[in-house]
């Protein structure tokens, strides 16, 4: 469990700290952007609202925040509509000095800089949170945190890591040059938003269930609600997918050691000790294979797929296959399509390791477990990895078959196959058993065990 509650904790850092990065562009929309710009028309008027319809993201920290918190009526895809406008809105307001096409990096950093100076007057006088509500609501904290309308000491550096860190990630994540950002880029972002709305609409009021904040004694989770939840997930995956899975984009590649760097940027320290940094290495070398230190542009999709699909299995065990620490009949059934799903994505990272994930990288994974302060009390890395070549080459392949010796050097399809089996054949006497109470008597909800 902590091993996938730590990849969940990747791939949720990784979308707050995007989301926490676009909010100053979005922001940017609202206001007369021709100041900075090569509009045509002169506008020398303070910056204002100009758009009332767009006031809404002015309060997406909010509502990010009371969405994670299990709020009945908050429905991202309320949020994303309106950053789909805004940024429609900024396309159409804004164009660039040195080029029509798009916008520099260093004109966006200049707007951004007069910008919030107007802005942090205006603030004061509305006491408007604006990006401040934003970040807290991505970090969970608000300690330390970035102030987008600080005016103190080192706040203009700091504006201007944000910009340094939105041009990084859009040319990892869209591709294209690290000092422009193109129309065609922003498009593209446009596309996205507009292709989550449907399955956020399906995420409507289970923001702390996705947040694992969920009380089960308070407000229960049905496993009907899990399955939504659950293709919802994947559909999103698929729409940001369609965009990564883009031919002809040249992406660009990043490093654990910048993205342990991006992270620290929204006050996330997941990656913040060399142990830790040492285990994204390890997972990333298991799940994806290639360079251990370094993910190229083409392996984020595979990165989405995998962690994507650790949410939905981390969901399931809190949620729904054990319920006041009890394994139900209909929990078992979600214990075996979960194991099912979960070998259809060991089984692409098994194939692109060539056939078998070889002993020494699950042995790695479990060393940097222990060393992060990962592993579950009482377990010790040196004693599971020297049951590893038994439990491969014996318990899951067993010592008959004429390949055991192979299969005993790390994993493959063999492995998964026995274990999908015998959890699909232990479900099955769950279902006998559950028939054969019913028939004295019993509850139809056959407990397993306490």
């Amino acid at each position: 469990m902590k091993v996938a509650i730590f990849a969940l904790s990747q791939t949720t850092s990784r979308l707050r700290l995007m989301g926490a990065l676009l909010a100053p562009l979005v922001l940017t929309s609202l206001v007369g952007c021709n100041h900075f710009f090569g509009n045509d028309k002169k506008v020398t008027d303070p910056l204002v609202m100009k758009d009332q319809s767009l006031s809404c993201v002015r309060t997406v920290g909010d509502r990010v925040s009371l969405y994670l918190k299990g709020a009945d009526e908050s429905n991202p895809a309320e949020v994303a509509d309106c950053l789909s406008r805004a940024l429609k809105k900024f396309a159409a307001d804004t164009r660039g000095r040195t080029s029509a096409t798009g916008w520099t990096r260093s004109e966006l950093a200049t707007f951004f800089e007069t910008y919030f100076k107007a802005e942090a007057a205006q603030a004061r006088s509305v006491g408007f949170a604006g990006i401040a509500n934003l970040t807290e609501a991505l970090t969970g904290s608000s300690r330390g945190r970035m102030m987008a309308f600080d005016e103190g000491p080192g706040a203009q550096d700091k504006r201007r890591a944000i910009i340094d860190e939105v041009f990084r990630w859009k040319a990892v994540l869209l591709g294209g040059s690290e000092q422009t950002l193109t129309r065609d880029e922003l498009e593209r972002v446009q596309a996205i938003l507009e292709g989550a709305r449907e399955p956020l609409s399906r995420l409507k009021g289970v923001g702390d269930v996705l947040s694992l904040r969920r009380d089960q004694t308070v407000k229960a989770v049905s496993i009907a609600d899990l399955a939504t939840i659950a293709t919802s997930v994947r559909q999103l995956v698929r729409v940001v997918n369609s965009e990564l899975g883009r031919t002809g984009v040249v992406r660009s590649s990043m490093t654990i050691q910048s993205l342990a760097l991006a992270l620290e940027q929204t006050k996330f320290n997941f990656l913040d000790t060399k142990e830790r940094r040492e285990l994204a290495e390890n997972i990333k070398t298991l799940l994806i294979s290639g360079d251990p230190k370094i993910v190229s542009g083409h392996e984020w999709a595979e990165i989405l797929n995998q962690l994507s699909e650790v949410l939905v299995v981390v969901l399931r065990v809190k949620f729904g296959i054990y319920r006041n620490g009890h394994l139900t009949l209909e929990g078992s059934d979600l214990l075996n399509a979960t194991v099912a799903e979960g070998a259809q994505s060991l089984m692409r990272s098994i194939s692109r390791h060539g056939g078998q994930i070889g002993i020494g990288a699950i042995s790695a994974v479990v060393d940097s477990l222990e060393k992060a302060s990962l592993l579950p009390t009482g377990f010790r890395a040196a004693s599971i990895n020297q049951t590893l070549g038994a439990v491969f080459g014996k318990l899951l392949s067993g010592a008959a078959l004429p390949n055991a010796q192979q299969n005993a050097s790390g994993l493959s399809a063999v492995h998964i196959k026995r274990v999908t089996e015998f959890v699909e054949d232990w479900n099955e006497g769950q279902h006998i058993t559950a028939k054969l109470f019913a028939k004295g008597g019993a509850k139809k909800v056959f407990v397993v065990f306490a």
